[in-house]
């Protein structure tokens, strides 16, 4: 493949996200490897995403993103919602950021742009029908993380949310060694409907108009 032709063919928004997500990663890294000096911080999906969606986008893939949007709409959703009322208050609100964590301001502000990046692909990509491939290749995602995670990661991490929600989701039976199961039918699946929904009312105004 030539990937300076097909640079040259990308429309000008792909070239912005390629151009937003390849320096958010960029300073991602520099953040996790060069200050925290914690690799297993990379195994977050916010923390990783944007090399999944840059190599997407230079591959031509863009019909998968659906699969990032079903896997990390709802916890992204929620962690935004707690990082704002956490500054507000001054001190965790739901358990999922840690408003003591880091005091440095750029931190802050890298760590909720990392968190916008599904709302950012709903944004861009709610065009593209979700099928359930989608669904299969999200539960594949979860359930090779959930092996990394339980056989080499301390569960203090808490990646992806395997350890505890801080909802009422960890009173499931078994939630730890259930986590994919449970995030494939209470998390994927309603996201993948949802998306579904808002494809069809995109599909439907586009033809009116």
């Amino acid at each position: 493949m030539n990937l300076t032709k097909n640079l040259r063919s990308f429309s000008k928004q792909k070239v912005l996200m390629l151009t937003y997500f390849f320096f958010l990663q960029i300073f991602l890294f520099f953040w996790i490897i060069g200050i925290e000096k914690d690799l297993n911080l990379l195994l977050y999906f916010c923390y990783h995403a944007p090399l999944l969606i840059i190599i997407l986008l230079l591959c031509n893939q863009e019909k998968l993103i659906p699969t990032l949007i079903i896997f990390s709409l709802f916890a992204q959703l929620l962690y935004i919602f707690d990082f704002m009322i956490s500054h507000i208050i001054k001190d965790s609100l739901l358990g999922y950021y840690d408003y003591y964590l880091n005091p440095h301001i750029v931190v802050h502000i890298l760590t909720l742009l990392a968190h916008f990046t599904s709302i950012i692909l709903l944004h861009y990509y709610s065009h593209i029908k979700p099928q359930p491939k989608h669904l299969v290749i999200t539960f594949v995602y979860t359930f090779t993380i959930y092996l990394i995670v339980i056989l080499f990661i301390p569960l203090e991490y808490n990646i992806n949310g395997i350890s505890t929600t801080y909802t009422m989701l960890d009173y499931l039976p078994m939630y730890s060694i259930l986590y994919p199961v449970y995030h494939l039918i209470i998390i994927a699946i309603p996201t993948y409907f949802l998306l579904l929904m808002i494809y069809m009312f995109r599909s439907r105004r586009n033809s009116i108009m």
